[in-house]
């Protein structure tokens, strides 16, 4: 499998209080505030991101602060809007890291605005690794694959969210939550 170059020309990094390390093959998030603005994304152009992708990433994450039933930090949206998560539209799908309580953290699928289509996952460990697999076919659902081990490892969990739209100009890889900005 081929690494993205998130230092690549067709990817923007924004990041005004350097809480991220952006390198070849590595995004490493160290410290996320819930306002702040710290970006990674690619301008594909109008209606760039169609109808099917499949996006490879691995991510550990080792804390997640906030409060029970935060979403935190977006790992992964698709958008027309350039101006991060304050500026995400209702309807951008997205896979974002939350806290629903207790000693674990989850991974949420879902509509910006609309959390009642989300799909969940909150059976994850903190310090182990997953393998995240996000496909779209040439429907407008996104399916996500979480695995152990590698890419093709242990399925842990699968997420849908259906009927996302049909383009989009952004795709997020990295996108720090604002609220009341």
């Amino acid at each position: 499998m081929a690494f993205e170059d998130w230092t690549g020309d067709d990817w923007t990094t924004e990041d005004d209080d350097d809480e991220m390390t952006v390198a070849a093959n590595l995004i490493e998030i160290d410290d996320i505030n819930m306002n702040g603005s710290a970006n990674v994304f690619k301008d594909g152009g109008v209606d760039h991101f169609t109808t099917t992708l499949n996006h490879k990433f691995e991510v550990t994450i080792t804390q997640v602060e906030g409060g029970a039933g935060a979403a935190l930090f977006t790992l992964w949206r698709l958008s027309n809007s350039d101006g991060g998560a304050g500026g995400f539209a209702n309807t951008d799908p997205g896979l974002m890291i939350g806290e629903p309580g207790g000693s674990d953290y989850a991974l949420l699928l879902g509509e910006w605005g609309n959390f009642d289509s989300e799909d969940i996952s909150d059976d994850l460990d903190y310090g182990v690794k997953y393998y995240i697999e996000i496909v779209r076919t040439a429907s407008p659902d996104v399916t996500v694959y979480i695995r152990t081990g590698s890419h093709t490892g242990v399925l842990i969990d699968t997420l849908t969210i259906e009927d996302i739209g049909d383009d989009y100009r952004y795709l997020y890889s990295a996108a720090e939550l604002s609220f009341g900005m």
